[in-house]
């Protein structure tokens, strides 16, 4: 177990004991991943999951099945039927800052709706845990590690809360795992490829490295 899988012990002991498992949110990134490997480190029981939007680089979903090769663990996939260029055309609009719909219809949707799902059949509620980390922004760093969220009928556990990107390197390196390919490309982020927050260097990035991907989103703007 890493020494950094520091957490509320009385916490999610109480919350662990209300729930029949982790339901752990991959997203093809560094902290998901590292998340993984902590609760495999300490001996919590979880089903993966990840939400497919149907816009992610093609390194992600390559990088997929490496975690699931190294790490011995299966990674369901939820999403959208059609992904985003369905919702896109069925909204005949890109999702924008002031308009975030994308996030919410394409990935926190089907991942509560599998979580939920998992509940059911296990007669218990399920704990989802995801990769959260206090240090990538002050809202972040508001945030608790375990709180129950009335809306969705769900419990967040954020086991990394307040890890650094040393300790989540440091588990990579631990489970003899690689970090998404995308990072050692000068990519700041994994997610939609590519994503309405991207810098204007990522954009840029995107663009060299993906210029079919280019002609593709120009085509749909076209629709």
């Amino acid at each position: 177990m890493g020494a950094k899988f520091a957490i509320d012990t009385n916490a999610i002991e109480a919350a662990l004991s209300r729930h029949a498992k982790a339901c752990l949110q991959i997203s093809g990134g560094k902290d998901s991943a590292a998340l993984a490997i902590a609760l495999q480190e300490a001996s919590i029981p979880f089903v993966a999951v990840f939400a497919d939007t149907g816009w992610e680089a093609p390194e992600t979903y390559a990088h997929l099945e490496v975690m699931e090769r190294v790490l011995g663990v299966t990674i369901h996939r939820v999403g959208f039927p059609g992904g985003m260029r369905a919702k896109v055309l069925a909204r005949a609009g890109f999702p924008a800052r002031m308009q975030r719909w994308c996030t919410v219809e394409l990935k926190v949707k089907p991942l509560d709706a599998f979580a939920l799902a998992l509940g059911e059949k296990e007669d218990r509620a399920v704990l989802q845990a995801v990769g959260i980390r206090a240090e990538e922004s002050e809202k972040r760093a508001a945030m608790a590690e375990v709180e129950h969220d009335e809306s969705r009928g769900l419990t967040v556990w954020r086991p990394l809360l307040h890890w650094t990107i040393e300790d989540v390197l440091a588990a990579h390196h631990r489970a003899g795992l690689p970090v998404n390919p995308l990072y050692q490309r000068g990519h700041e982020r994994v997610g939609c490829w590519p994503c309405i927050y991207s810098s204007k260097a990522e954009i840029r990035l995107w663009a060299e490295q993906d210029p079919e991907g280019v002609k593709a989103l120009a085509a749909l703007e076209a629709v």
